[in-house]
């Protein structure tokens, strides 16, 4: 796994509380990816929307904390590591972790 070479973390509030998030490209680096998977993987219903979400022009900027982000390499690893075998366990392994951590989409 590679470290995280963050392009400044932000800071976003979820149900009150403050946390510090990271954008797409740190994921990407982080489950050892591009940028344009990890967009496909969003376009493509295969990675569930972040709670944190920030609207831009005709859309929106999702970000992560890194726990969010360590759920969804142990999904990419449950995968076999390469490509995504199972989109739809692949999705829900995602979605029960971020439960598990307190966030819902």
């Amino acid at each position: 796994m590679r470290a995280i070479r963050s392009r400044r973390p932000l800071t976003m509030e979820y149900e009150g509380q403050e946390f510090t998030v990271f954008r797409v490209g740190d994921l990407a680096e982080r489950v050892d990816r591009s940028s344009q998977t990890v967009a496909y993987w969003k376009r493509n219903g295969i990675l569930p929307e972040s709670p944190f979400r920030r609207e831009r022009g005709a859309g929106h900027d999702n970000f992560y904390t890194s726990e969010m982000m360590q759920v969804v390499v142990a999904a990419v690893e449950s995968q076999g590591g390469k490509g995504i075998a199972d989109p739809a366990a692949f999705k829900q392994e995602i979605e029960e972790g971020w439960k598990a951590l307190g966030f819902n989409n």
